[in-house]
């Protein structure tokens, strides 16, 4: 009988109730997907088995840069020195990054998004899933490689690529050609990495003497990393060139789970997130529920003297405030099942343009996490959304007999309390996405003026053009429709951060200043970077 009669009333209201279902299905589809993303960049680095023991160690220099923090360090070759002065530390690995982006194989040249060259302790830090190959061998000799399933199949597509040789091309940061030999094969590493390399592999000549390289500490079990920490600063106080300056490098050990969300060094392998915008984005996932309960709450009020008739003929009839309960309930929980079929239609395509722009696909793997999210979120939609509903009716319910009979449901303060808030919080939001999109229109309508639409920039330009860049620049300036030729060591706004050995016509380093044989370069005019100008 209840069923019957909430199912007459979805048809005699539909619109009414359609209006309920999409703004429901709107807000968890929203919810769900913050809450999917939140637990993404929460989740970084965490399925390693050994996160928790795993440290990235960096130093500051004040006198480098001003200060400012490398996420990698410089000449790490000192790193097995200080590991067996210091026994909290189990293991270490090194990674430098493989420049160039570019791999030979039979003549033909592939792109390559990001490698290292690596200690051969890379998989007994990190976990990484072998399809062929065994992780105690893998690295025995140099120039071993291993390379990710993507990368292996854009190269010998289904053929065994076990013994195969590549060859890192000489050309604008190698002098020689190299070549490595692919020992095995790798799982992609998964989103929620702070690194994707294309391979891995162990260098073909030095030993991390000089360069850059990230680097990795593995301590053993209840270590101390301050005292990990008070051994590189005795270390590298008793090893510097210059004994007579006081000892003024920071030495800093920052957790893997934490580089992704806490970290703002400069030269990160990759972009990170921030922890605020994982706080920004949980306080509009919360804003959005609120909004939508009440939003729910109000309409359940509103459309409440639409079932006057039901409610008054139980009343005489003797009915129970259970019956009563029970037929919004029914009624809350059809709407529950219709939020939840328009939730999975508007998902999938949300989803799947999220992978096509973002490529991350946040409903792979994720099926108990949202079964989870949709059932508090239905549990708190239909108590919160229809306990003023009940309040109302219970408390208000008049019969009032005489020439003619009616049926009053007064909601008094609770709907205006609840119009109240859903207008005051929709107006914040209105205006502060106002407010950002200005701001954000601001920033890109009044920049410095540069013009980016004549200018072609061609990235990893060969040594040999560097070394005759002069003749090469006269040659494209024969061209009538480029203007202008230049090269930089980083495009425009990019992160160049460095130190170089300089002279300078007159100038004498005073006393302070011997000690010093480089010059910070931001945005230099050196051979690196190739930009032509063109004209229409």
């Amino acid at each position: 009988m209840i069923l019957k009669v909430v199912i007459r009333n979805f048809l005699k209201r539909p619109f009414l109730h359609l209006i309920k279902v999409v703004g429901l299905s709107l807000a968890l589809t929203g919810i769900v997907f913050i809450a999917l993303f939140l637990k993404n960049e929460l989740s970084f680095d965490k399925y390693h088995e050994k996160a928790d023991r795993i440290y990235r160690y960096t130093v500051a220099d004040p006198d480098f840069l001003g200060g400012k923090e490398f996420a990698r360090i410089v000449n790490p070759g000192y790193i097995q020195n200080v590991k067996e002065q210091i026994p909290e530390i189990e293991n270490f690995v090194r990674l430098r990054p493989v420049r160039g982006g570019l791999m030979k194989y039979n003549e033909r040249y592939y792109n390559i998004n990001q490698a290292f060259e690596c200690d051969s302790t890379f998989f007994q830090v990190f976990n990484a899933e072998l399809t062929i190959g065994n992780k105690l061998t893998l690295f025995e000799n140099p120039a071993s490689m291993v390379i990710s399933e993507t990368f292996a199949e854009s190269i010998f597509g289904r053929n065994n690529p076990i013994g195969e040789v590549l060859s890192l091309p000489s050309g604008q940061f190698y002098g020689e050609e190299q070549n490595f030999t692919v020992n095995g094969v790798m799982k992609d590493f998964p989103m929620n990495s702070h690194f994707h390399p294309d391979f891995v592999t162990t260098p073909a000549t030095d030993k991390f003497t000089y360069g850059w390289a990230w680097t990795y500490l593995l301590l053993i079990e209840n270590a101390n990393s301050e005292n990990v920490k008070k051994g590189f600063t005795n270390y590298l106080a008793e090893n510097r060139l210059d004994k007579t300056r006081e000892m003024k490098s920071e030495v800093h050990l920052q957790k893997l789970g934490d580089i992704h969300l806490n970290s703002d060094k400069l030269r990160e392998i990759e972009p990170n997130g921030n922890i605020r915008n994982i706080y920004v984005l949980g306080i509009a996932a919360f804003i959005l529920l609120l909004i939508s309960i009440s939003n729910f709450a109000n309409l359940n009020l509103g459309m409440a003297v639409f079932s006057s008739k039901y409610l008054l003929m139980n009343k005489i009839l003797g009915s129970s405030k259970y019956s009563v309960t029970n037929y919004f309930f029914l009624e809350g929980f059809i709407i529950m099942l219709a939020t939840l079929l328009f939730s999975l239609l508007f998902a999938v395509p949300a989803n799947s343009l999220i992978v096509q722009f973002v490529g991350l696909n946040l409903l792979s793997g994720n099926l108990l996490f949202i079964i989870l999210l949709v059932l508090v979120f239905s549990m708190l939609s239909l108590f919160f959304g229809m306990l003023p509903v009940l309040k109302s009716v219970f408390s208000s319910f008049r019969f009032n007999a005489g020439e003619k009979t009616r049926l009053t449901v007064k909601s008094g303060g609770i709907s205006n309390g609840l119009i109240v808030f859903q207008f005051a919080i929709s107006i914040a939001l209105i205006i502060a996405v106002l407010v950002i999109s200005r701001q954000t229109d601001f920033a890109y309508k009044n920049g410095m003026g540069v013009q980016e639409n004549n200018i072609i920039c061609m990235e990893s330009v060969h040594s040999g053009i560097q070394q005759k860049f002069e003749v090469f620049k006269k040659e494209l300036l024969k061209y009538n429709s480029i203007q202008s030729v230049s090269a930089m060591m980083e495009p425009p706004g990019g992160e160049a951060n460095d130190m170089f050995p300089f002279e300078m016509e007159g100038y004498k380093p005073g006393k302070q200043e011997e000690q010093f044989d480089g010059i910070g370069v931001f945005h230099a005019i050196i051979r690196l970077h190739l930009f032509l100008i063109y004209s229409f």
